[in-house]
């Protein structure tokens, strides 16, 4: 049958081509004559509008040529109304996008977020990345790797040619194939979906993710491993491993979790299901006190943060149960910084989930000078009622 186009045209972001001229990307091709009326378009803090480019053929974007020039320390809001498709359907609504000229990407400003590396059968890997700043880059200065055993680079690729602009707590997420990523996981923000020709590939049992900036030199770096994944789950295919906080270690087994049940197991292009931050008050505190194991993404694990007054403790962590009997040796032995964080799944020793109930988390740490801290906290495994 003929296919009826009713969907007016949406304004997906805006790029720099320059310090004098925009691009804005469309969802769609144009009408060309309401595409290159001048008074379409708006920029705030005012700044004038000297000359509009439709770029042909595809009629998707417009170039705006500018004046004065982009002020580095400035974020811009460009508008665009009353702008049709090929259909004859005009906006609704006023469309908007934020522009600013990018900075530098330095090491720990733009961080793996989420990965699946071991999609349901015919499907694809995806990446996820994260703003953890409140500055502005562009994706074109970021290219992704893998490493061998050696940590050698290997099968360097860049994300994009073309200017694409990571704001502050932006999610943007790389694939091979944003179709399949949008039929199989809810994508809440579809426009932060990226496809990338050459994404590494990343095996099923373990893989090295590398991102480097336009030097090379490694922004964040990720050795995953599925034992990573929640033991508890039956099939790891198709299930996202997660980032818990954005700002403890990448490479720390315990700031990973698999993503929920509830949501499919994947939050591509918005906030991990498992995503939680740690509490820091006393030297040593759980967050939260009550959680409940089960995978759906509300509460699923212990935090257990740490705070003191230097670095270089060496911690112990054993959880028992009520009767007093050792449920989890959780750490052993580990070098701590001055603060951080560890994660209890609800698993014990032999692999199996926490019964309910209330549980005593045993921390000893000690220093090279012979001092030793003992603490003593409380928490409650729970379940939902049936």
């Amino acid at each position: 049958g003929n296919y009826v186009d009713s969907i007016p045209p949406t304004l997906v972001r805006v790029t720099v081509i320059d310090n004098a001229t925009l691009q804005l990307i469309f969802s769609e091709s144009l009408d060309s004559i309401s595409a290159a009326n001048i008074s379409n378009y708006f920029i705030q803090p005012n700044t004038a509008i000297i000359s509009v480019q439709v770029i042909s053929p595809d009629l998707m974007n417009v170039n705006l040529q500018i004046d004065p020039a982009l002020d580095t320390n400035t974020v811009y809001t460009i508008i665009a109304n009353n702008l049709a498709d090929c259909h004859g359907n005009i906006m609704t609504i006023v469309d908007s996008a934020k522009v600013a000229i990018p900075s530098i990407i330095n090491i720990g400003d733009i961080l793996i977020n989420e990965i699946l590396f071991n999609p349901k059968t015919g499907g694809y890997d995806y990446l996820e990345i994260y703003n953890n700043t409140d500055k502005i880059f562009d994706l074109k200065d970021l290219k992704v790797s893998s490493a061998d055993d050696f940590d050698s680079l290997t099968s360097i690729n860049e994300i994009t040619s073309e200017s694409f602009l990571l704001f502050p707590d932006q999610y943007v997420v790389l694939t091979e194939n944003s179709d399949w990523v949008k039929q199989n996981y809810v994508a809440q923000n579809p426009d932060w979906l990226l496809g990338i020709t050459n994404l590494p590939s990343y095996n099923d049992d373990e893989g090295r993710v590398v991102l480097l900036n336009n030097l090379n030199e490694r922004i964040d770096e990720f050795h995953y491993n599925a034992s990573w994944h929640f033991p508890l789950i039956d099939d790891v295919e198709g299930v996202s491993l997660e980032r818990i906080d954005p700002n403890q270690a990448t490479q720390d087994s315990m700031n990973w979790h698999s993503a929920a049940s509830t949501v499919g197991y994947g939050t591509p292009t918005y906030k991990n299901s498992q995503y939680s931050e740690a509490s820091f008050g006393n030297e040593i505190t759980l967050s939260p006190q009550v959680f409940s194991p089960d995978n759906d993404g509300y509460n699923d694990v212990l935090n257990i943060s740490y705070q003191f007054d230097k670095a270089g403790y060496t911690a112990n962590v054993k959880i028992f149960d009520a009767e007093g009997r050792e449920t989890i040796n959780l750490i052993r032995n580990l070098l701590l910084a001055q603060t951080g964080n560890f994660t209890w799944d609800g698993v014990t020793n032999d692999g199996e989930k926490a019964r309910v109930g209330t549980y005593i988390i045993y921390t000893q740490v000690f220093d090279l000078n012979g001092k030793v801290k003992h603490y003593k906290k409380v928490c409650v495994v729970a379940a939902k009622k049936s």
